[in-house]
């Protein structure tokens, strides 16, 4: 009995395996190709090259509205294996905050965990001046929220996070919070 169940997880394994490298690998081709098709686009058309330059090398990429377009269309082909999630749906709470920098100081517990404030992809982990190891989260609302001194060593770049998802657990008992929109810095108590 002990070797059908052992014999069964090993196989369990591989399967797991085999469908997450193929979800990689078709998820690569789909990108090449989307790259290689803009490619072709932006040389062949002046109004298309010009909006290229204007939208993408000017302002900052939105990653929330190519995430949507991606999973609207090519999630389905793609998604064929979900790791389990943590589950955790929590607000942020803390003891007191003070103005810091260009937001604010969160006085929380030692190794608190974070709570995204807002749903998003990460697009930024590394440290800022100042602040710490740092992920900056581009929300679907516009708004980049920035999350400081957090040990970010569980999070990767480009990930989807939704709101009340832990991101990392607090490196003191404090917490800087900064949040953006349109290259200006806004106030969270009016967020």
């Amino acid at each position: 009995m002990d070797d059908l169940i052992l014999e069964y997880q090993k196989e369990k394994k591989k399967k797991i395996k085999t469908v997450d490298i193929n979800s990689i690998i078709s998820k690569a081709l789909l990108s090449i190709i989307f790259l290689l098709i803009s490619i072709i686009l932006i040389n062949k058309n002046d109004n298309i090259k010009e909006f290229f330059e204007k939208e993408v090398l000017t302002d900052s990429i939105n990653f929330i509205k190519f995430n949507d377009i991606y999973n609207k269309y090519f999630e389905n082909i793609t998604d064929t294996y979900t790791p389990e999630k943590l589950v955790f749906n929590e607000s942020l709470q803390y003891l007191s905050m003070e103005n810091y920098l260009n937001g604010k100081v969160l006085n929380v517990t030692d190794n608190y965990m974070v709570p995204s404030i807002g749903s998003g992809i990460i697009v930024y982990l590394g440290n800022k001046d100042n602040l710490g190891n740092t992920c900056i989260v581009q929300g679907v609302d516009g708004v980049d929220i920035w999350y400081s001194n957090i040990d970010t060593s569980s999070l990767t770049l480009y990930d989807y996070v939704n709101k009340g998802d832990v991101l990392g657990t607090t490196l003191s008992n404090k917490l800087y919070l900064t949040l953006e929109e349109n290259n200006e810095f806004i106030d969270y108590e009016t967020y």
